[in-house]
């Protein structure tokens, strides 16, 4: 419980960024749902879920950027923006964790693996 209360202090904790909502989340719930997959349903517990977005960072998915350098279609990129937006908040108001990741290299691109 003190854990639980922990983190959603930090959720709402002044100076955190403006895009984060400022009000707590219900708790997400301990018991097994069911939710429609292929091939079949799957089972998720929220209290032990978590929401996981790739790359979703301009560099892969803007015109004129790393992504498109590689010669990859941006256009078709950009389209999973909404979606994922609609889980994002979904996650958000369910209370799950949101874990976001980040890609970064020096300017150099010294650190980038041949």
């Amino acid at each position: 419980q003190d854990e639980e209360a922990g983190r959603r202090e930090a959720m709402a904790a002044p100076g955190a960024s403006s895009k984060r909502p400022r009000t707590c989340p219900p708790a997400p719930s301990s018991v097994p749902r069911g939710l429609p997959g292929q091939p079949g349903e799957v089972a998720l517990t929220p209290s032990s879920a978590a929401v996981l977005l790739i790359d979703f960072q301009r560099d892969f998915l803007h015109p004129g950027g790393f992504g498109e350098s590689l010669g990859n279609d941006v256009g078709l990129l950009r389209a999973a923006l909404d979606p994922a937006r609609r889980v994002l908040q979904a996650a958000r108001d369910a209370g799950l964790l949101v874990v976001h990741t980040r890609e970064g290299h020096r300017p150099s691109m010294s650190d980038v693996h041949p």
